[in-house]
């Protein structure tokens, strides 16, 4: 019996997910001249200092036997929670941990969102530089990505 290849979707003919650009030439230029370039282009914040709150590796710690399963839908409670009162001293009013949703990494969340506001064809302003999964997640949503050069 013969194997039918899988192809893949048409939605990926144009898309690119590098981190490239002029900004990235100059921090490799730089870098080689001995200056130190910190990357935070990589999605890893905790080698920079972005630490968790304390809050969540207490609690971590605490519900480890019951993270053999999956969390809530919403995310974990005290993630939630430690947003949530992020948002108050921030000073933005109104948010409760039920307008909270804790996702697995940011480039889920990100395309998830895409998919979920923009309609085929709407054009969606994305900032230069950028991260190269927005202009990713609105065309694999749809829509049209369209390089506002700050």
């Amino acid at each position: 019996m013969p194997e039918t290849p899988y192809l893949k979707s048409d939605r990926l003919n144009d898309l690119s997910y590098a981190i490239r650009g002029p900004i990235f030439d100059k921090a490799q230029q730089l870098e080689a001249m001995g200056q130190k370039i910190i990357n935070l282009n990589i999605g890893n914040p905790a080698p920079f200092g972005f630490d968790v709150p304390d809050e969540i590796i207490h609690d971590m710690i605490l519900n480890l036997r019951n993270a053999q399963g999956y969390s809530h839908h919403l995310g974990i409670f005290s993630a939630r929670k430690a947003v949530m009162h992020y948002t108050q001293q921030l000073g933005i009013h109104g948010v409760t941990i039920d307008d909270v949703f804790i996702g697995n990494g940011v480039s889920e969340l990100i395309l998830m969102s895409m998919q979920a506001i923009v309609n085929q064809g709407d054009e969606i302003l994305i900032p230069s530089p950028d991260y190269p999964l927005w202009t990713t997640a609105v065309a694999l949503s749809g829509g049209k990505p369209a390089t506002l050069y700050l």
